[in-house]
């Protein structure tokens, strides 16, 4: 999704969910747009755009300063950065019945047989360089969480495993903001 895409969106009063993936949380990307959103929701006298975090971004969030730092990491600064997201307004939002229906529903509207399903993992983990283990099915299932019209995922990886959502980058989403706001 682009800027202007978004932007008409906004315009319409078409509500969005963004939902963040894994280096928008750990970046803590999400600090510099929650005032902004507010501003938007504000003007716009309703709730047009959501921030939502899938709770999967915590466990590969600690997989990840793990493998980096060991068995020394404090897993408690990845739960106080997501308290403080959910204190500046955004939600936390576990893999239940509905994302898990969108996993299934989306990855075999673009992967229908055994053959295509085999081709993009291969292709997941030749973009990657890496086994495909963990890093290409988590990206999955975070990207489930986005698979609706009305959500798109803030992210700006581009692997082939996040081609079946709609996706817009941190400097498109605050470059809609911004022009909504000065509108």
């Amino acid at each position: 999704m682009t800027s202007d895409e978004l932007r008409a969106r906004l315009r319409a009063g078409r509500a969005t969910v963004v939902v963040l993936d894994t280096n928008a949380m750990v970046r803590r990307q999400y600090e510099a747009l929650q005032k902004p959103l507010e501003q938007v929701n504000r003007k716009a006298g309703q709730t047009l755009l959501r921030l939502v975090v899938p709770w999967l971004v915590s466990a590969e969030s600690v997989f990840r300063h793990r493998r980096t730092y060991g068995h020394g990491y404090d897993v408690d600064l990845i739960r106080e950065s997501m308290d403080a997201f959910v204190n500046g307004g955004g939600e936390l939002e576990p893999f239940e019945a509905l994302a898990a229906t969108r996993y299934a529903r989306e990855l075999w509207r673009a992967y229908p047989d055994d053959s295509a399903w085999r081709s993009a993992r291969r292709q997941a983990r030749a973009d990657r360089g890496e086994t495909g283990r963990w890093g290409t099915h988590v990206d999955w299932f975070i990207a489930s969480h986005a698979a609706d019209p009305d959500r798109v995922l803030l992210s700006d990886d581009s692997g082939h495993e996040l081609a079946w959502v709609q996706r817009i980058r941190v400097a498109d989403l605050r470059s809609a903001l911004a022009a909504f706001l000065d509108a």
